[in-house]
């Protein structure tokens, strides 16, 4: 699609050129933005292939699964890459649930619509937020990793490596409304 360029390694040199269309673009493993349109030589191993994610995007994310509903999860993953104004239709079972999120200068906006599931929300390449809302309900920091990982309901800033928030969201809580 739009949102995800893939370029597998195909050679024993683990090194390939990749065309990069106009436009802002992270690197999903590192999280390094790179701005488009430009050709850039990258190095990797065989399985962990170069994949870039365009800036503006919104990334549904399920388990691994050997085949469609293998595992039943009540929990949808969302990974977020702010810029302006994105919007994503995730059509499930005959319904389409629309996502959107959208910036100012100092402010994220993510809009989660109520799909009967939890949420656990990735927001990518943004520095940490002072505090996260849900509608006008403020959502604890959880700051330890571990007991983030526990928790049904919080948030944490990762900003080891590829920087990003973490927000979990019990599905109880969510009646379409903006984070």
């Amino acid at each position: 699609g739009r949102e995800i360029l893939v370029a597998p390694i195909y050679s024993q040199y683990n090194r390939r050129t990749v065309y990069l269309p106009a436009g802002k673009w992270v690197d999903y493993w590192t999280g390094e933005v790179v701005t488009g349109p430009q050709v850039l030589a990258v190095a990797a191993s065989l399985d962990q292939l170069p994949l870039f994610i365009r800036g503006g995007s919104i990334i549904p994310m399920g388990p691994e699964m050997d085949y469609v509903g293998q595992i039943e999860t009540g929990e949808l993953t969302l990974d977020v890459y702010p810029e302006e104004n994105c919007t994503f239709d995730l059509y499930e079972n005959g319904s389409i649930h629309s996502f959107a999120c959208s910036t100012n200068t100092k402010n994220i906006f993510v809009s989660l619509p109520a799909c009967g599931k939890s949420y656990y929300v990735r927001i990518n390449g943004a520095s940490s937020p002072w505090q996260v809302k849900i509608g006008d309900n403020v959502v604890p920091e959880i700051k330890n990793q571990n007991e983030f990982r526990q928790a049904g309901f919080g948030w944490r800033f990762s900003g080891n490596g590829k920087k990003y928030t973490a927000i979990k969201i019990p599905e109880n809580t969510i009646r379409d409304r903006t984070i």
